[in-house]
């Protein structure tokens, strides 16, 4: 007769799994070190931290085991994966506090504000020209 200890079971693998991925995402992940320039302005990295993970597995026998035993070996496994993305950094200087975004959407939002004030500065510039040109005939 085959007698297995339960020793390893999936609710243990799941647990030792999830104990390194808490271990992994921390706050100094997520915001990274200061970086202080001799001015006195601080810079900290701001970072997006994706965690995915996987866990099964079963009990598995023979056939002659399944007809004596209470336990059963158990097979599984697991996975994980951990994404670090910088999206930004926070700027500290005296008595004020930026949020600078690295991310696509915000630099395509700043180039478009950047085109929206240029088109209205161009636009003021023309009217005034139109003014200008209107003095002077009249």
């Amino acid at each position: 007769m085959k007698i297995y200890e339960k020793t390893s079971t999936l609710d243990n693998l799941i647990e030792k799994t999830l104990s390194s991925l808490q271990s992994i995402s921390t706050t100094k992940t997520i915001f990274g070190e200061p970086i202080n320039l001799p001015d006195g302005t601080s810079i900290v990295p701001v970072s997006k931290v994706s965690i995915g993970f996987v866990v099964g597995g079963g009990e598995y026998s023979d056939l002659s085991t399944r007809r004596v035993a209470t336990h059963y070996p158990m097979a599984g496994g697991s996975g994980g994966g951990v994404m670090l993305s910088p999206i930004g950094f926070l700027v500290s200087t005296g008595n004020e506090v930026k949020y600078v975004s690295t991310t696509a959407e915000q630099n395509f939002q700043k180039i478009m504000e950047v085109l929206a004030k240029a088109s209205q500065k161009f636009a003021q510039s023309m009217k005034r020209k139109e003014k200008r040109n209107e003095n002077e005939k009249g």
